[in-house]
């Protein structure tokens, strides 16, 4: 039984070849080298916006803190608030349900973080969805909610995910 995987990522002209088989990449490259002039890069640093490092364990860390910080720079976000959640209750606040906002484009922000938030941050992917259900007529507490949740990409910038390497489990006595 082989149990060797390959995973091939192609966007427009990139292409990205992982397997636990060395042997099969190889195989690979060599037939889209039949038919596709191929330059070879070695281990990726980035693709799609997407930051990959290795970690000193083996493990591989997808992140984007370039894509988070363009954000927080874009929208000249610099707060000192440091929350520990993405989101929070905001029951107490009193707001007319009138009351809109023309701070910024509501509209841009919540595509950025959609991107976000469904590539590598699936830590925000709720609030993200919460907010994106009033983009119509943002109000007020919707400003208070992303400046919420701008505060706290600011503080975890670096969060993504990590896939570790396979470890063999000893089998029990």
């Amino acid at each position: 039984m082989n149990k060797n995987k390959i995973l091939i990522l192609i966007y427009v002209d990139d292409i990205l070849i992982s397997s636990d088989s060395p042997k099969l990449i190889e195989s690979t490259v060599q037939l889209l080298e039949t038919n596709f002039k191929l330059k070879k890069l070695g281990f990726p640093t980035k693709f799609l916006g997407i930051t990959i490092e290795r970690t000193t364990n083996h493990s591989i860390l997808l992140h984007q803190q370039d894509q988070v910080e363009n954000i927080l720079n874009e929208f000249e976000y610099d707060k000192d608030f440091h929350p520990t959640t993405p989101m929070r209750e905001f029951k107490n606040i009193q707001i007319p349900s009138t009351e809109e906002i023309t701070i910024y484009p509501y509209r841009t922000i919540i595509g950025k973080l959609l991107f976000l938030a469904n590539m590598t941050r699936l830590d925000i992917a709720y609030a993200v969805g919460y907010l994106a259900r009033h983009q119509i007529t943002p109000q007020r507490i919707h400003h208070k909610m992303i400046s919420h949740l701008l505060s706290y990409l600011a503080c975890h910038k670096k969060l993504g995910l990590i896939y570790e390497k396979e470890q063999t489990v000893p089998p029990e006595l």
